[in-house]
């Protein structure tokens, strides 16, 4: 069973960078006003300008989103929403879903081809 914090204890662990950038991102006490547009900005410098952040491996975060679009199950038992405290959506694959959107709007899902 993952504890609450597994992801910090193991930053190799799976979906540890997924749940560390969401966590920065979009929890509700850690995040600045704009946390989902402020991951669009990063994202979109290390794409595009070949930017590397400091806190974050974007692109293994990228990696990991994209597995966990395409099966939302693997990630460990109820550890999205407690990295992200998310409220608004029905379950993980809806909050990955809206993740993925934050990022690229317009752009389809990965698993949807």
């Amino acid at each position: 069973m993952a504890t609450l914090d597994y992801w910090r204890d193991d930053p190799d662990a799976p979906f540890a960078e997924l749940l560390a950038v969401l966590e920065t991102f979009y929890h509700p006490e850690l995040n600045e006003a704009n946390g989902p547009e402020a991951l669009s900005r990063l994202v979109h410098r290390v794409e595009s300008e070949g930017f590397t952040s400091a806190h974050h491996d974007v692109p293994r975060f990228l990696a990991e989103l994209r597995t966990a679009l395409s099966d939302p199950g693997r990630l460990p038992d109820g550890q999205l929403c407690k990295a992200t405290y998310y409220d608004e959506e029905p379950d993980d694959a809806a909050f990955l879903e809206r993740v993925w959107r934050d990022i690229y709007p317009g752009r389809p899902l990965p698993s949807d081809g």
